[in-house]
């Protein structure tokens, strides 16, 4: 297990109208609960984490592109990749040093940031509606199986054999 610096960070949670106390390794917070961080500042901390954890090259190249593509699609779920990463990260390292197992990092980061990847298949139409808070109908659902998660797995495999 790494030697981490840990930060207390004060966050406001604006579902229980309550402020917590979060632990932060690394001096990168765990949790985003409200969102107020932009996707540029999270993406500065995702890039960070990677340099911290040796990824490199043409996965992480092509993790970033794929992520890319999303944020100009719905950045929403960009930034729920990018919030999610931080937590994937330390429970793969606490799992890591639980078993005294040396994990590879990198599928780690790659799940979790692109997890939303199927999203780029969603119509706009549906991605709105599900802001707005709007009843999804039935054929909504079906939609969003269908093209959310086998999308999804498609893009991630042909993901390091497109352009930009």
């Amino acid at each position: 297990m790494t030697n981490k610096r840990i930060i207390v960070v004060d966050k406001f949670n604006s579902h229980t109208n309550m402020t917590t106390t979060e632990l932060c390794p690394n001096m990168i917070p765990l949790v985003d609960y409200v969102g107020q961080r932009p996707y540029d500042d999270l993406l500065v901390d995702a890039k960070e984490i990677a340099k911290q954890n040796g990824i490199n090259g043409s996965f992480l190249d092509t993790t970033f592109r794929l992520l890319g593509k999303l944020a100009r699609h719905d950045e929403d779920a960009a930034i729920g990749g990018l919030r999610t990463l931080p937590i994937a990260m330390e429970i793969a390292d606490e799992i890591s040093g639980f078993y005294g197992i040396n994990m590879d990092p990198s599928p780690i980061f790659g799940g979790a940031i692109l997890h939303d990847i199927g999203k780029l298949a969603v119509p706009q139409s549906l991605l709105q509606k599900s802001t707005a808070g709007l009843e999804w109908t039935a054929s909504d659902r079906l939609a969003m199986k269908l093209t959310f998660v086998l999308a999804g797995g498609i893009f991630v495999l042909a993901g390091s054999r497109q352009p930009g």
